[in-house]
């Protein structure tokens, strides 16, 4: 038996794909949607309305309203899970009557009063608590400091709703460790859904005589990567070389950063082409995280479209991807290694066609067929 439909229920609307965990689930949809996948959608949302494809990559797409109060702050359950909870989903998933992927844990909140009689499972897109846990030291703000704190002490507690699953489905090896050691056999790994299927053979014939830059590309809105940069801006002020950040936002605290490096530019994003287009020509793409928290997906837009990767162990921890990259962790070893891949060539090796091929949304949508069979 081959999985024909299936139910999704998703923490955001993963239109457009342009940030985290919901580029892992719209290129879930659509690889799962090519392979001839009846998908009936269930999308949370506060602002993000436009479905765009969707509409035709799905049987049925229902959309509901989170519920943002204040109130929810103070409720047993995490304020993520709490703002998702509706009756209207537990009602629709009955009446659809198929398998559902609960995508995320704040996605869950149906599961604690009600149980159902189709299978059940749960894609991780982080070990929640140990990312909130992160948010809280990067921020500044002592009010959403304390505020991520409690959060995070809620998302520990409340992930043994995860026990209601049939399969825990994780995208990073670190999560597969941490959820078998406490649901044993109901955990399985399915990699990242980032979009990529062809990888970028021609980035070795990119004129040289270009003027070289260095690449960070990332969500500044999310206080760990604005950590990130700030690390990243420290590098290469102590450099000859030009750093681009490419973002949809640009807080004060960067700007003011940036102002006083002359190599540092800041290049808003308005669209996925014009960021591809950065990725392509970039001599290096730098990548760095303070936080482990899964995998970030950043790393495999900069494998399969550019050229040089430097990262540090937080952005990956599948060795068989980290092997692609240049890898450092001190601040030492970062400033050295930019300064000596600025001075190599770039020719695409075999290991990273090989490598990469196996890591395709084309073939992870089969995995999951497979695992629901």
């Amino acid at each position: 038996m081959s999985l024909k439909e299936i139910q999704i229920v998703t923490f955001d609307n993963p239109y457009p794909p342009n940030f985290g965990g919901v580029i892992d689930v719209f290129y879930k949809i659509e690889a799962l949607a090519l392979e001839g996948v009846k998908i009936y959608l269930h999308y949370y949302y506060k602002d993000r309305k436009d479905i765009g494809p969707l509409k035709e990559l799905c049987e049925e797409v229902h959309a509901y309203k989170r519920n943002t109060s204040l109130f929810n702050f103070f409720h047993w359950l995490p304020f993520r899970v709490k703002s998702r909870d509706n009756k209207h989903l537990c009602l629709n998933l009955k009446k659809i009557n198929k398998p559902v992927l609960f995508e995320g844990l704040h996605s869950t909140s149906v599961l604690v009063n009600n149980t159902f009689k189709f299978p059940v499972y749960v894609r991780t897109h982080n070990v929640e608590h140990q990312y909130i846990f992160g948010l809280a030291k990067s921020e500044n703000n002592w009010v959403k400091k304390i505020s991520y704190y409690f959060e995070a002490l809620k998302l520990r507690r409340y992930q043994s709703i995860l026990k209601e699953a049939e399969k825990i489905i994780t995208l990073s090896k670190y999560d597969y460790s941490f959820f078998s050691k406490r649901f044993d056999s109901h955990v399985s790994f399915i990699p990242v859904f980032h979009g990529n299927n062809e990888i970028n053979e021609n980035n070795s014939l990119i004129n040289d005589d270009a003027e070289k830059y260095a690449l960070y590309h990332g969500d500044l809105t999310s206080p760990s990567n604005v950590q990130s940069v700030m690390f990243l801006i420290d590098i290469f002020k102590n450099l000859n070389h030009k750093l681009i950040i490419a973002s949809s936002t640009k807080p004060k605290k960067i700007e003011k950063l940036i102002s006083n490096n002359s190599n540092c530019i800041f290049k808003e994003l308005q669209s996925n082409k014009k960021l591809d287009e950065l990725i392509e020509n970039a001599h290096v793409n730098v990548l760095y995280s303070n936080q482990k928290s899964g995998t970030k997906l950043k790393v495999f837009n900069a494998l399969y479209k550019g050229k040089h990767v430097v990262v540090n162990n937080n952005i990956v921890d599948d060795k068989s991807i980290l092997d692609l990259c240049f890898v450092v962790n001190t601040r030492e070893e970062y400033i050295n290694i930019v300064n000596d891949v600025f001075n190599l060539d770039y020719e695409i090796s075999t290991n990273r066609l090989e490598t990469l091929d196996l890591y395709s949304s084309k073939k992870n949508a089969k995995q999951f067929i497979t695992l629901f069979n």
